[in-house]
């Protein structure tokens, strides 16, 4: 009888698997991995709370710079998501690790900066954690970023030239990295020049709206079109001057 009962109540082959993925995506597949996961789960708690960190101590009875380390991670897990070029972050990324990342970046830089150099130093396009040596290429990107980010084009062989030291494929690696991900807080671009490969970097961290841009540019690009269509006789030279002012003053008001 009871065996009857089991085989009525036996779960499909679906459900199983259905089950044993929420398993694993709440509990992970090793002891280490749960640990990361309630470090997430919590310091996302914490970041969300909008309590302070005296409130957030007390409540949970740890000291006050246990409470910042936590919720700077949970500060760092929120922007990773809204990032649009962030991998998916690592499963086993505990906070412990992450702060190990994090006191590599350059004190001086912006949080966001700063963050953008940790996303860029856990994750190469595969979401799986890279160990701390990782880190001597967040030195190597950071040195990248001070001789080349100019946003100007150069030749690979003179970025790579510039650092007899290291390795192509180190030198390789953080450019692709910058390229596809936009680490160390800057963005690269790509492309082939006579039989050379050039790359393009910029510093990233300031960024204007598309709707700011459209509702500052659009009247100003009106102007030029209808000064465009006039003749020589009619057109007039004041009226362009004045608004390629406005605009190389819309460029400096954005890139302050």
């Amino acid at each position: 009888m009871s065996d009857n009962i089991a085989r009525l109540n036996r779960m499909s082959d679906a459900d199983y698997e259905h089950e044993r993925q929420r398993v694993r995506d709440t509990y992970g597949d090793s002891s280490a991995e749960a640990a990361a996961k309630r470090d997430q789960a919590m310091a996302l708690l914490f970041a969300r709370s909008n309590w302070t960190q005296e409130e957030l101590a007390a409540k949970e009875g740890k000291s006050r710079q246990w409470m910042v380390c936590r919720l700077r991670f949970g500060q760092f897990l929120t922007f990773a998501t809204t990032v649009a070029s962030a991998e998916k972050l690592p499963t086993n990324l505990s906070e412990r690790r992450f702060r190990g990342f994090w006191e590599q970046t350059n004190k001086a830089d912006n949080d966001r900066k700063r963050y953008l150099e940790v996303i860029g130093a856990i994750t190469a396009g595969t979401g799986k954690l890279i160990g701390m040596p990782a880190g001597t290429d967040l030195k190597l990107g950071r040195k990248v970023v001070e001789a080349f980010g100019d946003g100007k084009w150069h030749d690979a062989e003179a970025i790579a030239d510039h650092f007899p030291d290291e390795t192509i494929e180190r030198i390789d690696g953080v450019l692709d990295r910058m390229k596809r991900l936009g680490t160390f807080g800057v963005k690269a671009e790509e492309r082939k020049h006579g039989r050379a490969m050039q790359y393009r970097i910029y510093h990233a961290d300031k960024t204007v709206n598309v709707a700011e841009l459209k509702s500052k540019l659009a009247p100003l690009i009106q102007g030029l079109k209808e000064e465009g269509k006039k003749n020589m006789a009619t057109m007039s030279p004041g009226t362009v001057a004045r608004l390629a002012a406005l605009l190389e003053r819309l460029i400096d008001e954005w890139s302050e």
